[in-house]
């Protein structure tokens, strides 16, 4: 169990205290704002000098989170790091000849990387007087051009050795996964962790495939015999009808609600 510090503002009962601490719960920088609350207690019982050696914090850091908690009347989410991102971000800037050879050896030479290319370029630019790059800015920089379309897209030339049919593959766009971050849940569905637990007993080994509704905490678990993507399938068909029909089975159960057609 996590203690919280809290001062004497909290004195006026239990359900205003368990406000503030609510405030804190989902948010996304509850690290950092856990962390500047417990160097607050420290600063309170031990003093300056001790939280200055222990924390690296001086007493005006200190006071200028204490006034900030009282400003926003004593919410812990005061104590929230702003955001360090700079206004004005480094761009990276790229002698042309760099760039145009760049971009014609890749266009010659489809699919070579900045080991092949590095080389190259070191020897092009001695003769033309540019100063050279490393091979991680070469890998930078193709990946800048890749973003901005200049330079062709590589596919995956194979030859069928019995056939001898010569196959081109063009390659797939990466799909994006899906993270959680800063997202929240509200309603039942919006947010469901799965796991996969092997157990092996009496000579028999068995995977047990687990899931939560974060919102709900309704949670359900099948045991299976491998853990393979078809089982997987089958498991997440198996969590949804069984939420499904716990979920219309409450809501039947509140008053001047209609079953639909077929429900038992």
């Amino acid at each position: 169990m996590k203690q919280i510090y809290v001062e004497s503002y909290f004195g006026n009962g239990y359900s205003r205290f368990m406000q503030y601490i609510n405030n804190i719960l989902d948010h996304p920088k509850r690290g950092s704002i856990e962390r500047r609350v417990e160097i607050i207690k420290f600063f309170d019982e031990f003093g300056e000098k001790a939280t200055r050696r222990a924390f690296a914090k001086s007493r005006s850091t200190i006071y200028l989170w204490k006034l900030k908690l009282k400003r926003a009347g004593g919410k812990l989410s005061a104590l929230a790091p702003g955001d360090r991102t700079p206004i004005s971000k480094r761009k990276r800037v790229v002698h042309p000849f760099i760039e145009r050879f760049i971009i014609e050896y890749r266009t010659a030479h489809p699919g070579v990387d900045k080991t092949t290319i590095t080389p190259a370029l070191t020897a092009a630019c001695n003769n033309a007087g540019v100063r050279p790059v490393s091979e991680s800015t070469v890998g930078r920089i193709i990946l800048d051009l890749k973003a901005k379309g200049r330079i062709p897209s590589s596919s995956k030339i194979t030859l069928n050795g019995r056939t001898g049919t010569l196959l081109v593959r063009e390659p797939k766009p990466k799909k994006k996964k899906m993270r959680r971050k800063g997202f929240l849940p509200h309603l039942p569905g919006d947010l469901v962790q799965m796991d996969t637990v092997s157990i092996f007993t009496a000579g028999l080994k068995r995977y047990i495939f687990t899931a939560i509704d974060v919102s709900t905490r309704f949670a359900f678990a099948y045991a299976y015999k491998s853990n393979s993507s078809a089982n997987g399938n089958d498991f997440l068909g198996k969590f949804i009808k069984v939420a499904c029909i716990l979920f219309l089975r409450a809501r039947s159960l509140q008053p001047g609600y209609n079953r639909p057609d077929g429900f038992r």
